[in-house]
């Protein structure tokens, strides 16, 4: 009960997080698509998608019900098996800070989904991290805490990443479909939400923009459809606006 209402405290968050990028991005006077942090994430092209996508971030603890996905919330049980991603260290179930079905509501496997809203795992990960700051002392303490993207991860970030990957959050934004093989537990099914970009983690999984110029024959997904580049956004601008950095540099390889 106390981990459920920990995740709940963090979505709370998401309408904070998400309004700084959405303003930006609405704003004719201020909106700069060469500007830092929306620069790191998409293009100019790509303004009326990113305003829709945190408008929906927006909606999705409120009143909103035609921009609000729809999922549950449930906490990963002992031994938490869900919850391990690591491949260096398959037992340690706080790799994984959460996970989001990214399948269609209406896809019913017996004894591995039912049909209806989709849940939004919590792991143990979530547990430890911190919350948005939002006092003089809390964002002090933020600001003087972190030098690198990681350190300024919080709780509202993995859970905004998460639900984009929800189908229900690709049907509002009225996204195509695209295509997951079958796996072991899963036959084959088409999602609408977003997917990762390369690597496990969540820095590497940013589908820099400066790092990855388009490319039509060879871009397999849109900047919009990477999970990580709407949670990086909303992090570097929250880092930016609470700590008046220039630049959210990625934290270096060991």
């Amino acid at each position: 009960m106390g981990e459920t209402l920990h995740a709940r405290i963090h979505l709370n968050d998401i309408a904070e997080y998400a309004k700084g990028p959405y303003e930006f991005v609405n704003d004719d006077e201020q909106f700069d698509a060469n500007a830092n942090a929306y620069n790191h994430y998409f293009t100019e092209d790509d303004r009326g998608t990113v305003s829709k996508a945190f408008e929906v971030f927006q909606a999705a603890i409120g009143d909103d019900a035609i921009n609000r996905p729809s999922f549950k919330i449930r906490c990963a049980l002992p031994p938490y098996a869900e919850c391990t991603g690591d491949p260096k260290d398959p037992d340690d179930p706080t790799d994984v800070f959460a996970l989001a079905d990214p399948t269609p509501e209406d896809l019913n496997v017996p004894g591995r989904v039912q049909p209806g809203p989709r849940h939004m795992v919590i792991c143990p990960g979530l547990w430890e991290q911190p919350r948005l700051p939002s006092t003089d002392e809390e964002v002090e303490e933020y600001c003087q805490g972190g030098q690198y993207y990681t350190e300024w991860e919080t709780g509202v970030h993995t859970l905004m990443h998460e639900l984009s990957h929800l189908d229900s959050f690709g049907l509002i934004m009225e996204w195509g479909t695209m295509h997951e093989p079958a796996s072991e537990h899963l036959p084959e099914f088409d999602f609408h939400g977003t997917t990762d970009w390369q690597g496990s983690s969540s820095v590497s999984a940013r589908r820099l923009r400066t790092a990855d110029p388009i490319d039509p024959e060879n871009d397999w997904i849109p900047l919009y459809r990477n999970a990580e580049n709407h949670a990086g956004l909303a992090l570097e601008y929250s880092v930016k606006a609470k700590c008046g950095v220039d630049d959210v540099p990625t934290l270096p390889p060991p």
